[in-house]
């Protein structure tokens, strides 16, 4: 009697059971809760959980804790933290919105939080919804950041203030080429060609320089002062002896210190003018020596008679 009280319970239990799914013609569906597989307490609606060793996702196996479609040709694997397209034992391309539309990938909760956004015409946006080029990273802080492995240096662009900054405080062009371009030289300087530039200066060119228009500003004075009363000009004899002397025009470095140091285009064109400006008093001097010496002559010619 006990044995079949057991049965009947047993059978009523398994009836309510399996009543709990439901049929429509090939169909069969489940309204009862949650389905587990591989638990027997599912928290979702489908909650399953595999063997990582035995169903883990691969493209060399068939295994994953959901699969859709056939191994034998295109599949989708699903395990604990991959997606994966195989086909066939290999690797296949996984289409998200492959008919068209947008993606977006979502981090934290709240607006804002659209992170990354696939717009259906290709465009990328990072930190935007709306991207207007194929990539379009949007935000204050630097938008974008190389950073090597062997040193942790780094390279950051941070469109808010137009920067694009090296941790390595300078900033190379084409590096390993001889025409490299060097940003933040010796404090501030910039480097065509080499890195090599003293401090005291802002800009360094390894090579010829061309140019339709080069403007010098010279905080220096300016040769005016050659056409002053005050200024004392040397005497020609003296210039002379001086030349003699050092082989170049005073004031002006010799072949040498040119050779060794190079010189500054703006205080040279300075130098330049001031003995032009010298020049164009030697010769108002000889012109006034010239006119008193032919007004001499002309006067000579009247006093003595012609001879006919």
């Amino acid at each position: 009697m006990k044995a079949i009280i057991l049965t009947t319970l047993s059978c009523l239990i398994s009836t309510a059971l399996l009543c709990q799914w439901n049929t429509n013609g090939t169909s069969v569906y489940y309204n009862g809760g949650k389905v587990g597989v591989g638990t027997s307490t599912p928290t979702g609606v489908l909650h399953i959980i595999g063997d990582n060793s035995a169903n883990d996702a691969s493209v060399s196996g068939p295994g994953g804790f959901l699969v859709l479609g056939n191994t034998n040709s295109a599949n989708l694997a699903l395990d604990n933290n991959e997606i994966m397209a195989r086909s066939n034992g290999g690797i296949a391309n996984l289409g998200l919105q492959a008919d068209g539309g947008s993606l977006t990938v979502h981090a934290g909760t709240g607006s804002g939080n659209d992170k990354v956004h696939i717009a259906g015409s290709g465009n990328v946006g990072i930190g935007t919804m709306d991207p207007q080029g194929k990539l379009d990273v949007v935000d204050n802080s630097p938008v974008l950041k190389v950073r090597a492995l062997s040193n942790n240096k780094e390279i950051s662009l941070t469109p808010a203030n137009g920067s694009l900054e090296s941790t390595n405080s300078t900033l190379y062009l084409n590096r390993s080429s001889n025409n490299a371009i060097a940003f933040g030289l010796g404090g501030g300087g910039v480097g065509i060609g080499t890195d090599n530039i003293p401090s005291i200066y802002k800009l360094a060119v390894d090579g010829k320089v061309v140019a339709e228009e080069i403007r010098v500003k010279n905080s220096s004075s300016w040769p005016d002062y050659v056409f002053t009363p005050e200024y004392n000009l040397m005497p020609l004899q003296e210039l002379e002896q001086n030349i003699q002397q050092n082989g170049h025009l005073p004031g002006i470095p010799n072949a040498k210190e040119v050779e060794t140091n190079g010189f500054d285009l703006g205080d040279m064109n300075r130098r330049l003018l001031e003995k032009v400006e010298e020049l164009t008093l030697y010769l108002i001097e000889l012109k006034k020596e010239n006119t008193a010496l032919l007004n001499r002559v002309q006067m000579l010619e009247k006093a003595i008679p012609s001879e006919h």
